[in-house]
């Protein structure tokens, strides 16, 4: 949110707006004209998603203008809400029999973790989730890939576009993380 809107006020009045466009989209009302609420409403509709992982994520950004999370547990929750929500999602769109899955906190995890430079606690989770992913149907694996770059981020050296989406494609052929 803070790439979007530095200010305080303006990050609420944006997470504001999209709490108000999720409302009407899982009311069954009018979806704002908004390219994404669009979209985001139609795939809702069309796939029967539940909304509140769309609303643990919002309040989860919501906490985040307050600050970054005052410890582990909190650090975790939030990822939780966030990447981890819509790694469920996006399971429960490839293959809604596996959207309990045990691999997605830890795929999740171990992405978000990495990403904030916290290499020894991500690559942990990303064990775990190499593990759990197996028991993935394959159709589902592409939702819980993106884990696989917590390698290249323990390095600290920033990866070009193709670079991630060589590792991504590598991931999704092999059915590996």
């Amino acid at each position: 949110m803070p790439a979007v809107a530095r200010e305080p006020l303006a990050q609420e009045v944006r997470l504001t707006w999209w709490r108000e466009a999720l409302d009407a989209i899982a009311a069954g009302g009018d979806v704002r004209r908004h390219p994404v609420a669009e979209a985001l409403g139609a795939t809702v509709r069309r796939r029967a998603l539940p909304t509140a992982p769309l609303e643990g994520m919002i309040e989860a950004r919501y906490e985040a203008v307050d600050g970054p999370p005052v410890d582990e547990a909190a650090q975790l929750h939030r990822i939780d809400r966030t990447a981890g929500a819509v790694m469920r999602l996006a399971v429960a769109v490839l293959a809604p029999q596996a959207a309990d899955s045990p691999a997605v906190a830890p795929a999740a995890r171990a992405w978000a973790l990495a990403h904030a430079g916290q290499a020894a606690a991500a690559l942990w989770n990303l064990e775990e989730a190499s593990a759990a992913a197996r028991t993935l149907p394959a159709a589902a694996f592409p939702a819980v890939a993106y884990a696989t770059l917590a390698r290249a981020y323990r390095s600290g050296r920033a990866q070009s576009m193709l670079e991630k989406q060589f590792r991504l494609l590598g991931a999704v052929l092999t059915g590996r993380l």
